[in-house]
């Protein structure tokens, strides 16, 4: 019997055409009725495949060709998807998105799936995801604390509660979206533009990093306004006097 079968439902394991149990899945013929299986065995073979591609995909860090085969197992079969979906949990972790994988691992194993089948060991998956569940929580602590401190005026303390932050979670964009607001604060240009950058990176469909973008550009050419206004007004003063001394010399 293949690992797959192993956790289907029911109605996958009977012959479709007299609804007997199927004692023997590699048979291309029903044992009961006769009926001939092989177009249906060809089916489950190839969902088979796809689930066991889409595992070696996920191995490999190729995570949309995996999310991929398995929406089309899962199409192919509503049996195989509770399957797929804990498969596709290990592509939840790489996305960061620890709660949906530890609800799919628990899930997982209230339904018995046998998942040591796949590689997968829930005890410790359902361990580790409740570890990065807390070390999330305590950086969102770190944040927020940041926050009441940039609001408060407290630029330079709030920045050192965004470096704690990110230390623990550095995938999370908020992080550095208040950090270039706080490095602005602080007139940090340099690690602002880091800042903006990091977020754009993190969630390139958020518009703000790129506002924020354009406001540290203004902020560089205010800048540099001021700077060429004192140099002209420094040169000035420097003609002036140079043109006293001439006169005060003449006379």
């Amino acid at each position: 019997m293949s690992s797959s079968a192993e956790n289907r439902s029911m109605e996958s394991l009977t012959c479709p055409v007299c609804g007997a149990p199927r004692r023997d899945l590699s048979l291309t013929r029903c044992d009961s009725c006769g009926a001939d299986l092989t177009s249906v065995k060809a089916i489950e073979d190839f969902i088979e495949s796809l689930l066991l591609d889409a595992r070696n995909e996920i191995r490999n860090r190729r995570y949309p060709e995996a999310r991929t085969k398995l929406e089309v197992a899962s199409w192919m079969d509503q049996a195989t998807a509770s399957i797929a979906k804990l498969i596709g949990s290990e592509i939840l972790e790489n996305e960061h998105r620890y709660g949906e994988a530890l609800d799919n691992y628990e899930e997982a194993r209230e339904k018995r799936i046998a998942a040591d089948k796949w590689g997968i060991n829930l005890d410790e998956k359902i361990t580790k995801m409740k570890e990065m569940l807390e070390v999330e929580r305590a950086a969102k602590e770190h944040f927020n604390l940041a926050l009441h401190r940039s609001r408060e005026g407290f630029f330079a303390e709030a920045r050192e509660e965004l470096y704690k932050a990110a230390d623990l979670a550095s995938y999370l964009p908020e992080i550095y979206l208040l950090a270039a607001k706080v490095d602005l604060s602080l007139g940090s240009e340099n690690a602002m533009y880091d800042d903006i950058m990091r977020f754009r990176q993190l969630k390139p469909e958020d518009t703000r990093g790129e506002q924020m973008m354009k406001e540290l550009e203004h902020r560089k050419v205010t800048s540099r306004l001021q700077t060429d206004q004192v140099f002209f007004a420094l040169c000035f003063m420097v003609f002036a006097v140079a043109v006293i001394v001439l006169i005060a010399l003449i006379r």
